[in-house]
């Protein structure tokens, strides 16, 4: 794996969706004073600055909004490839030592409907935009087909990829559509272009993003939890590709330009899809009411074990997970994991070092296998209303495959919440705090989530 040279120190993002009255510019405005404060960076100390659009001609005109600090600000686009070109851009100013301090930003505000336009732009015959094959919407209706039909998938697994999503954005402040859909829903929704229906979309909108860079051995001056960027490459297509701007199919159908770029992007960073693994989890939840009355109403224990275990199998059966699949049990939300310690905490750490050697901070790695315990009591509130209250206890840890699972190894906590099945959604309230804590565990923890049992 190649050592990082670029981190992202802070992120600002303003939220989508639409905002009459309100411009592109100035919604880029508000994501990049987020990123500075985010990284307890100055305007005045950017040194590189790179912004994209597509309905913005100038992206780079923000500076008269920000401050006209006498910073370069380019402006970038390459379709829907932009934000990543710009953040791309911002950290090669970095890696050439054009600067110490550069930032990216995106800002759009996208018209209603689908994205079309005159096919002669992007080199294709008139014919192209008149059959209709120039609109996003009929894209993918094609191209989805072609993907069923050769992997063997059907609309019920589209369905479910459209519900995560918007059980994703319903837990995400910054997002566009933040209700929660079923998967029935999404499938008895209006047919646009066969068998995507509407919710299997997402309608172009309103917003802007913004990341400050720095170089990666000044990233821990900035924050303790810094985004290391290896590789960001980008591809256009060949001919024979399955794509949007390709108006017809040949005889030898290649490789898309995401799939060549993600494979150059892996060898670069010196990871990638070639680090196979395997990852087993096993989870049991028993419910026993032991109270059942008309006074007092139903009462209902239920506990609960979870166990995982992960391998790579490059090397053979017993390396670690790759970081990115490891087990971190620690986080408040009622999924299951340690509630009263902080998200993705628990298990294995390691001591960083500054540049002097001396210790400078303690990072969580994860484990390649997790033990988790739990049990909660729920009883009835205001059952009319469907909110229940709860009383739990939880424990468990995270492990390298040569550490042994022992008792004493693992970290409990013990809380109250509440449990309420509203017209949106199961919705959970917890707060916890840890049993055994760690000096560097937060001692208190409180949480709303969603999707929690009930």
């Amino acid at each position: 794996m190649s050592d990082p040279d670029v981190a992202i120190v802070g992120v600002g993002l303003h939220p989508f969706g639409r905002y009459p009255g309100k411009s592109a510019m100035e919604m880029g405005e508000d994501a990049v004073y987020e990123a500075l404060t985010d990284a307890g960076v100055k305007w005045e100390d950017v040194e590189a600055l790179y912004a994209g659009s597509m309905e913005v001609k100038n992206p780079e005109g923000i500076v008269g909004l920000l401050g006209q600090t006498g910073v370069p600000g380019r402006a970038v686009f390459t379709g829907c490839a932009t934000g990543a070109t710009s953040l791309a851009m911002a950290a090669n100013a970095i890696r050439l030592g054009d600067a110490d301090v550069a930032i990216a930003i995106g800002l759009d505000k996208h018209p209603r409907g689908a994205f079309s336009d005159d096919p002669s732009v992007s080199g294709l015959p008139l014919w192209y935009g008149q059959a209709g094959l120039f609109l996003t919407t009929h894209f993918f209706g094609m191209k989805i087909n072609r993907y069923m039909h050769d992997h063997g998938i059907t609309s019920a697994t589209l369905a479910k990829v459209a519900a995560k999503a918007f059980r994703n954005g319903a837990q995400t402040h910054h997002a566009w559509r933040r209700k929660p859909l079923t998967e029935d829903e999404i499938l008895n929704s209006q047919v646009l272009n066969y068998p995507l229906t509407q919710y299997m979309y997402c309608g172009p909108n309103e917003g802007a993003a913004a990341a400050v860079l720095v170089r990666a051995d000044q990233a821990r001056q900035y924050t303790d939890t810094p985004v290391y960027i290896r590789a960001s490459t980008l591809r256009s297509r060949r001919e024979g590709a399955f794509e949007l701007l390709s108006p017809s199919f040949g005889l030898d159908i290649v490789p898309g330009p995401t799939v060549e770029a993600s494979r150059e992007a892996y060898e670069l960073a010196g990871i990638g899809p070639g680090t196979a693994f395997v990852k087993a989890l096993a989870h049991a939840r028993l419910f026993y009411t032991f109270i059942k009355s008309p006074t007092f109403g139903q009462w209902v224990f239920s506990p609960g074990a979870t166990f995982g275990i992960g391998t790579t199998l490059d090397n053979g059966a017993g390396s670690e997970l790759p970081l990115y699949e490891r087990f971190f049990p620690g986080g408040v939300g009622g999924q299951g994991d340690v509630r009263g310690y902080q998200l993705y905490s628990l298990g294995p750490q390691v001591l960083l070092l500054n540049q002097f050697g001396a210790p400078q901070s303690i990072e969580d790695i994860g484990g390649s296998k997790e033990l988790l315990l739990n049990g909660e009591i729920t009883f009835p509130i205001l059952s009319g209303l469907g909110i229940r209250g709860v009383v739990f206890a939880d424990a468990g840890q995270a492990y390298r495959l040569s550490d042994s699972i022992t008792v004493a190894s693992l970290q409990a906590s013990y809380g109250i919440g509440i449990r309420w099945r509203s017209p949106f959604g199961p919705i959970a309230v917890d707060v916890a705090r840890p049993i055994n804590p760690r000096p560097q565990d937060q001692s208190n923890v409180f949480e709303i989530g969603g999707g929690a049992p009930l």
